[in-house]
């Protein structure tokens, strides 16, 4: 199911016609009360339009879905009185309805007719007809027309040298090319002029679905814009041409600079290729219609972004906020521990610790942290070291004999340390809890990770082993990354009795997973989506499509809160959130040129965070509501 629309030119009412069923309703914005606008029983693929200095609406339709009748039909309805202006048969239903500024003509689009046919108002007499291909699209006087050749070259028809008398049956009337383009492989899906018809716009196929701005005039390249994930649909300019939203099939409405060519704006909530767009009085807010049957409304109003923060430093995977979210705590190098303070993080303290390291964890409840060293050749003893890192006092080593081992959770508020370890000829590989004040070995769970890979939730109560490759028995792809099998071996230790259980059944093909912090959901990226998890039941409760970028997403994690589910990728959408119960994207950040690995949120949530695989660590501070304020201030003066 569809809908595609229309905003009367004082603000006052929205039209939507809708396929599957075949529907045509009339808004009152104001109220939101709604009118049913009268077509036949037998119409099929509606399409609407206002015209401008008059209470009328323009209806389209095919008579009938069998298109071997070319019959269609086109009625003018007054929606002030609820009467019948005028109705007209015609060869083939419209597919696009564009009327003139000035109310006097229109044009309609017919695919089926390969035709477009100018027609007066509102006696519906047609005095032309051209050639047409979609997309297609005229200025808002009606004198110039863009449209896709064959070869997929662009041109631009000038109406105005038309011969502007009747014609009939098939006759084409002459126009004249105002330019036309090279031809292009990849074809157009949308054009679109400004509403001075000096600006067109024309989005083709693509991976980066690039929408290029013209000279209408002239044909001379203004410049290109590049964002969406898929091809784009539907564009609308702002009256003043300086703005212009498009929507596409990668679920994205997006806003734009034009003089700057620059994105200022992703709007997310669409479910399903956004198909419509419209503008409406107020120059603020923006109506979308989608195929997943949806009509929305957005605040447009710019908003400031979260403010980025880089450290130029190369970190190691495991990096970790503090309990007060005032520092970070960092494996750099992989042979370090740092501490970063102060303003953006940027005052750097290099810790006490082996000169060789290599793991690091910290408690997310008391200022703690692990750290081990032993020989990459697996051939000497591993020693743990805990450190209080805001004393930079070394508390205590616990040796790990004849193994190597890896820090992996602080839990019981610090009181326990759980380590992952495996002899030197990896045959032997498990998990062992530490009493942190005595250094005791508690409790073991032999070969519970012959697969690998544990992940702690914050509140010391689950931990989920999942697949790696430390010993080799999955292959490498062509990037380097890991390809583990869907059914490859995963299980969940509940730390609080201490029973393991085999997660029958479960894809455990992820690259990464994070619990909730109060540890009731778990979230992984599977492929191109995110799967939510009851961790208890192990039941998944939620699947999210990561549509819209090229990347699938390489981590995930919850915000504080859990109400919100984030995932990693690489460039325009390198960071996305998403409503963990909804499913809608609510947000996206972009990191042009960079692939991000496993986020994390600090624990009052005002900070986001993610390493660069090429180094770097990226932070994202989301603005205060005095910044806010502060913008809608200036925007409104």
């Amino acid at each position: 199911m569809e809908a595609r629309l229309a905003v009367s030119p004082d603000g006052e009412w929205l039209v939507t016609a809708q396929s599957l069923p075949d529907a045509v309703k009339l808004w009152n914005l104001r109220t939101r009360e709604s009118l049913p606008v009268p077509i036949a029983d037998h119409a099929v693929w509606p399409t609407v339009a206002f015209v401008p200095h008059q209470p009328w609406l323009v209806i389209g339709w095919q008579v009938g879905r069998d298109m071997r009748t070319q019959k269609g039909h086109l009625r003018i309805w007054n929606y002030a009185t609820r009467q019948i202006v005028r109705d007209q048969d015609i060869n083939f239903g419209p597919n696009q309805i564009t009327v003139a500024a000035d109310g006097k003509s229109m044009v309609t689009l017919h695919t089926g007719s390969g035709f477009v046919n100018i027609w007066r108002l509102p006696s519906i007499d047609r005095f032309q007809r051209h050639l047409q291909s979609r997309p297609h699209a005229v200025t808002r006087d009606l004198t110039l027309a863009a449209r896709q050749l064959d070869g997929g070259a662009l041109a631009v028809e000038d109406y105005t040298e038309s011969e502007r008398s009747a014609v009939g049956g098939s006759t084409e009337t002459p126009v004249r090319t105002r330019w036309k383009g090279q031809p292009n492989a990849a074809p157009l899906t949308s054009l679109a002029f400004s509403p001075d018809g000096k600006v067109l716009a024309a989005a083709r196929e693509g991976r980066d679905a690039p929408i290029a701005l013209f000279e209408a005039e002239t044909g001379r390249e203004i410049g290109v814009m590049t964002g969406h994930g898929a091809a784009v649909n539907a564009m609308v300019f702002w009256p003043d041409g300086g703005t212009l939203a498009t929507g596409g099939l990668d679920q994205t409405i997006r806003i734009w600079d034009v003089a700057t060519r620059t994105l200022r704006q992703t709007l997310r909530g669409h479910t399903r290729p956004v198909i419509g767009l419209a503008l409406l009085s107020d120059r603020t807010t923006l109506v979308s219609s989608s195929s997943d049957g949806s009509v929305r409304f957005w605040d447009t109003k710019a908003k400031p972004p979260p403010a980025q923060v880089r450290i130029d430093r190369r970190f190691g995977a495991r990096w970790f906020f503090t309990p007060d979210s005032q520092s970070i705590l960092a494996n750099e190098d992989a042979r370090r521990v740092a501490w970063f303070r102060g303003p953006e993080f940027r005052e750097r303290t290099q810790l006490g610790g082996p000169e060789q390291l290599v793991a690091l964890t910290m408690s997310s409840d008391v200022p703690l942290h692990a750290v081990v060293q032993f020989d990459f050749n697996l051939t000497g003893k591993g020693v743990i070291q805990i450190w209080n890192y805001e004393r930079g006092e070394k508390l205590r080593e616990i040796p790990a004999p004849e193994e190597a081992a890896i820090p992996i959770a602080f839990i019981d508020r610090g009181r326990k340390l759980l380590v992952e370890y495996w002899d030197k000829n990896e045959a032997v590989r498990g998990l062992r809890e530490f009493d942190v004040e005595t250094g005791m070995k508690l409790r073991t769970w032999p070969r519970a990770t012959t697969q690998g890979m544990p992940v702690v939730s914050e509140d010391g109560r689950w931990c989920l082993i999942r697949p790696t490759n430390i010993i080799g028995q999955y292959p490498l792809n062509y990037d380097g990354e890991l390809v583990i099998p869907h059914d490859a071996p995963c299980s969940l230790i509940d730390l609080v009795t201490g029973m393991e259980r085999k997660l029958e059944g479960v894809q455990a093909g992820f690259k990464a997973a994070r619990f909730s912090r109060d540890g009731r959901y778990l979230v992984a990226p599977v492929g191109p989506a995110l799967t939510v998890w009851e961790t208890e039941s192990f039941q998944v409760v939620k699947s999210i499509a990561a549509t819209g970028s090229v990347l699938a997403p390489q981590g995930a994690a919850f915000s504080p809160e859990g109400d919100r589910v984030v995932a990693t990728a690489s460039d325009a959408e390198a960071v996305r959130f998403w409503d963990r119960v909804s499913g809608e994207q609510v947000l996206s950040l972009a990191v042009p040129g960079a692939r991000l690995g496993d986020p994390g949120f600090s624990p009052d949530g005002k900070w986001l965070g993610a390493v660069g695989r090429a180094g770097g660590l990226y932070l994202w501070r989301a603005p205060s509501w005095a910044e806010i304020e502060a913008a809608e201030r200036a925007e409104r003066r």
